[in-house]
């Protein structure tokens, strides 16, 4: 599970918006995959352009212990270098079009009707953030990169029911915007995969001084440390490593959520 932790934080942190030293070195390691064994520390740091205290910052958010475990990894695990170099990998049993179509198909029908019992079982979860919403005088989404663009639509759309909403990606505002923040707001934190460290950055920022409900891949740290969450199903991962179902179970929730808030507003 090490392995598969390790691999879905390094492929969250690449495919996110945020510009910091963590994309630096995770691009760095994808370049060099196959050289990261011979580094030592020092020769690494000075190769990527990093001080050591930030790449064992950036270990640790992966969930290793540092740099000599981070080289381990990569240097014994073939199939994990693979998959590092490769933007997109489908899952062999579906590589022929018409299987892949098939899957695609059921997968899309399992999101939907899972997010909509997510709406129907819960009934007390949603109401609550329908309450919060419409109770405070600002809501805000805080994401990156697919969960941003899945975002956008509910955005554009709750402003009609003249309610002041922010959307952002950008790690440096969001801080400044929970440093500042009254307790008469509302947040929506979003990681498809659960393990996105900027994210559970922002809610150890947040520390339970606002309601905070997530959309997350799994239970972890992410959902110990907001009021309430709806999981993000990884089923995906049975079809490939991309995240479009998962961010379009994103749009579906925001969707609903919007039904609702209409509903409630009459």
């Amino acid at each position: 599970m090490k392995n598969e932790n390790f691999l879905l934080k390094m492929k969250e942190i690449s495919n996110n918006n945020f510009k910091s030293i963590d994309y630096v070195i995770y691009k760095f390691i994808l370049d060099n995959s196959n050289l990261v064994a011979d580094f030592t520390l020092d020769n690494f740091c000075k190769a990527c352009f990093v001080s050591k205290p930030s790449l064992i910052k950036f270990c640790q958010k992966i969930g290793l212990s540092g740099f000599s475990e981070l080289k381990f990894l990569i240097k014994n695990n073939l199939n994990l270098k693979s998959v590092l170099n490769s933007e997109l990998t489908v899952t062999k049993e579906f590589l022929n079009s018409n299987k892949f179509k098939n899957k695609y198909c059921d997968l899309s029908i399992f999101y939907t009707k899972e997010i909509v019992n997510n709406f129907n079982n819960q009934s007390l979860l949603t109401n609550e953030l329908v309450e919060k919403i419409i109770s405070k005088d600002v809501v805000y989404i805080f994401c990156a990169n697919l969960a941003y663009y899945a975002s956008k639509n509910f955005l554009q759309r709750i402003r009609f029911l003249n309610k002041n909403i922010i959307l952002e990606n950008d790690i440096n505002l969001i801080e400044s915007y929970v440093s500042g923040m009254s307790l008469n707001a509302v947040i929506i934190v979003i990681s498809l995969s659960g393990m996105n460290p900027h994210i559970l950055q922002i809610v150890n920022w947040i520390d339970s001084k606002n309601y905070t409900f997530a959309l997350t891949g799994c239970i972890g740290q992410i959902s110990s440390k907001v009021n309430n969450y709806f999981l993000i199903p990884q089923i995906e991962n049975d079809l490939w490593d991309n995240y479009s179902l998962r961010s379009n179970f994103v749009v579906q929730f925001f969707d609903l959520l919007y039904v609702e808030l209409f509903n409630f507003k009459k």
